[in-house]
């Protein structure tokens, strides 16, 4: 079963298909490395990303969100509610920290940072992905504002996107290599995920006109009627479930997300 596939079976994220869509496809990234255990998975939110992704459970499920956690139980062998800049473990524990689109929303960077240095293992590996520096001007409607010759209010629909998303943390990869270094590990690898054909179909999902279509739906979906959420499954697989598995081990010179790994020695 795909990554994709998983992530449908929970109807909450069926009828938002644009998120399954974009984390199917940095699942697909993600399910590459391998993650030697004892493994954590910081800021895990409802564990659906990890569980559709991973191959085994997960050791421990770290989020602040205590709602999301409940959602999470089951999905890891535990979770605990924490603060990710004041990590509940002993110096040295785990031996892989990933965290999907986490890092970028959390305000004081170093401490994290240092903190999960502190908590993995001499060889361990944190694994975790970024919006890139390229994220707003990969979307859709940067892009029609840009071939419009509308240059100015392009970058300030750029700017308010990132705003809106809480992205505070957007650098060049030279940039996060020196913060990481600055931190005491080493950058091992990086790659780009969500191509430029991801970013635009992902776009048009998130807007008004692909919300229009799926009225219908959503309209119907509190009411428990399977055929109409079996009906949907089909539908998204078939339109959506190719275009991802083509996506897969793509290389990309940039891309929308930029994943990370680094080590500490």
């Amino acid at each position: 079963m795909s990554i994709f596939e998983k992530m449908l079976a929970d109807k909450r994220w069926l009828y938002r298909p644009w998120l399954p869509f974009l984390k199917a496809v940095e699942g697909d990234a993600f399910s590459r490395y391998e993650l030697l255990p004892p493994a954590s998975d910081l800021a895990c939110g409802d564990g659906t990303f990890a569980i559709s992704t991973c191959d085994r459970k997960i050791n421990v499920g770290l989020d602040l969100d205590m709602e999301s956690l409940v959602r999470a139980n089951g999905k890891y062998h535990s979770i605990i509610q924490t603060d990710a800049t004041r990590l509940p473990f002993k110096e040295k524990t785990f031996q892989t920290i990933i965290s999907s689109c986490a890092v970028e929303h959390i305000p004081n960077l170093k401490y994290l940072l240092l903190e999960i240095y502190e908590v993995l293992k001499p060889g361990g590996k944190f694994i975790f992905s970024v919006p890139s520096v390229n994220f707003g001007d990969m979307l859709l409607k940067t892009r029609l504002l840009r071939a419009l010759g509308l240059e100015k209010q392009a970058d300030e629909y750029v700017k308010d996107k990132n705003c809106r998303s809480v992205h505070i943390h957007l650098y060049e990869l030279k940039e996060w290599e020196a913060i990481l270094t600055s931190c005491n590990f080493k950058l091992l690898s990086h790659e780009y995920c969500l191509s430029n054909k991801v970013m635009l179909l992902w776009s048009l999902m998130t807007s008004f006109v692909f919300k229009l279509f799926f009225l219908p739906f959503r309209i119907v979906r509190d009411y428990d009627i399977k055929p109409s959420d079996n009906l949907l499954r089909v539908i998204l697989k078939k339109l959506f479930e190719g275009i991802i598995a083509r996506e897969n081990n793509k290389k990309l010179l940039s891309g929308g997300y930029l994943i990370l790994v680094v080590t500490r020695e």
